[in-house]
């Protein structure tokens, strides 16, 4: 059974597709023929072991999958032949980039009739990322930035925000190339990280979900009294002069982290979000790597923020 592992931290290259054992499964478990596994930005700092805890080597990566269940242990025999999506993160599991993998039946979730795989798995973890955000910030009434609003959790923020009741939405991406990108999908105006300046004062809510640098750059464009809403896993950077603009403009920094907010199943938010999507009341922008021997240059994509929406392997 083909998969994607790494035995040492480093670049993209240390990515290998290895040939393992079929995986055996266990009362309650069913295994998923994968259509398609999602790449995250928290896999290349897994990979380059920059993440919260060392991973064990070898490690597996990618924590969403989509597929056909083939095969079904004792009990969960009734899946065989759904087509399902499974948050394997919502259970603390990885191995996604494989081209089958067993989980729990009751951590799967099914797939509306003609629903894209790849759209679904576009909406695990980044559609509840950007779900739950939006929830946090309490946006409605509220003129919202999205910074990098060209990425996959970006292009979600945007959207929802809006049907969160936004009443103006600013994208903000690196380059200029992604200014179209931003409008098709609802933005009122969209900036590039250089024009930001011309947008000073100009946000209620700002929506970081990418840190570094980009938290000092957005900050800029919150107005007095507003809320800046950060969810980089850790990678914000605000230096000291920054944190005393915050009080004396009564401004609010506040920390996000989706798994605080999944202390039960994720399922009734994802269905939702499937729903939403496939009435088309929701778009998904995916970026499609045929073969799990793409995922080296996926993952160098995305650290080069060469990508637009979500980049999924298609195993």
């Amino acid at each position: 059974m083909p998969s994607v592992i790494f035995e040492t931290f480093g670049g993209p290259d240390v990515l290998q597709v290895v040939d393992t054992r079929p995986p055996r499964l266990g009362p309650g478990e069913v295994l998923v023929q994968v259509a398609a596994s999602g790449v995250n930005y928290f896999d290349t700092l897994l990979r380059r072991n920059a993440f919260v805890g060392e991973p064990a080597l070898p490690c597996g990566l990618g924590v969403e999958i989509a597929g056909a269940v083939v095969a079904a242990g004792k009990g969960a025999e009734p899946w065989l032949g759904r087509r399902v999506a499974a948050p394997l993160f919502a259970i603390g599991r990885s191995g996604g980039y494989a081209s089958e993998i067993a989980v729990p039946a009751d951590a799967c979730v099914e797939l509306p009739d003609g629903f894209d795989p790849a759209e679904a798995v576009a909406l695990m973890v980044q559609g509840l990322t950007a779900l739950h955000a939006v929830r946090a910030a309490e946006v409605a009434g509220r003129t919202v930035m999205v910074l990098a609003a060209a990425g996959g959790v970006g292009g979600l923020l945007l959207q929802l925000a809006r049907q969160a009741g936004a009443t103006r939405v600013i994208a903000a991406v690196g380059q200029a190339s992604k200014l179209d990108a931003v409008r098709q999908l609802g933005a009122d105006a969209a900036v590039t990280y250089d024009d930001l300046p011309d947008f000073h004062d100009a946000a209620e809510v700002v929506l970081d979900l990418a840190g570094g640098t980009l938290t000092a750059t957005g900050l800029a464009a919150l107005q007095p009294g507003g809320l800046m809403l950060c969810g980089g896993m850790g990678r914000a950077r605000l230096p000291a002069e920054a944190f005393e603009a915050v009080m004396g403009q009564n401004q609010t920094v506040r920390g996000f982290s989706l798994l605080p907010h999944l202390s039960g199943s994720p399922g009734e938010d994802l269905r939702h979000l499937f729903r939403l999507s496939s009435g088309g009341l929701l778009s998904t922008v995916v970026d499609l790597r045929p073969g799990l021997e793409s995922a080296q240059a996926a993952h160098a994509d995305l650290e080069a923020r060469r990508t637009v929406g979500k980049i999924v392997l298609l195993p």
